[in-house]
């Protein structure tokens, strides 16, 4: 009932894009990266599954814009037949660029859905994501302030499978 996986990794980037002191946009920068990620599923009874996972990353350039660390974990619970709830939540570490951005903090968006499958072919769902309404931003060369992540938002799905 439990399942567990480790990735060991390291990888090598090439002739990637920077802008030289001139600010113009070359072909001048290499990175290697190594890294661990963690795993685990766990169906703790037939009806609830927790899963998530970890990453930590280590780079040879002084700034990367990949986050260093992220950590997800979710939770499936069919509590009725035909009927299904999850929850997840995805943390992303801080990142201080060397440049002339601000940082863009750590942060952590939970998402929740709530689906109904009547029959195999039909399939409705309601959604909320970014649930705690978090003032999460990605980093962008481009926006100095950098990218904001939508806030809280609503879905309704309707699926037809044929």
């Amino acid at each position: 009932d439990l399942q567990l996986g480790l990735n060991l990794y390291q990888f090598e980037r090439s002739n990637l894009i920077a802008t030289d002191p001139s600010n113009r946009y070359q072909n001048m920068d290499n990175n290697t990266s190594h890294g661990v990620e963690l795993e685990a599923r766990w169906q703790a009874t037939k009806k609830l599954r927790v899963s998530g996972n970890f990453t930590h990353r280590e780079d040879s350039i002084p700034f990367n814009p990949d986050p260093k660390q992220r950590a997800y974990l979710r939770t499936d619970w069919a509590f009725l037949p035909s009927w299904n709830w999850n929850v997840q939540a995805s943390w992303i570490s801080k990142r201080i660029p060397t440049d002339k951005h601000l940082p863009v903090d750590a942060y952590a968006l939970v998402d929740s859905t709530i689906r109904y499958a009547h029959r195999k072919e039909w399939e409705l769902a309601a959604s909320i994501r970014n649930l705690f309404d978090v003032d999460a931003r990605e980093y962008s060369n481009r926006i100095p302030d950098n990218l904001p992540l939508p806030g809280r938002s609503f879905y309704a799905e309707i699926r037809y499978k044929f």
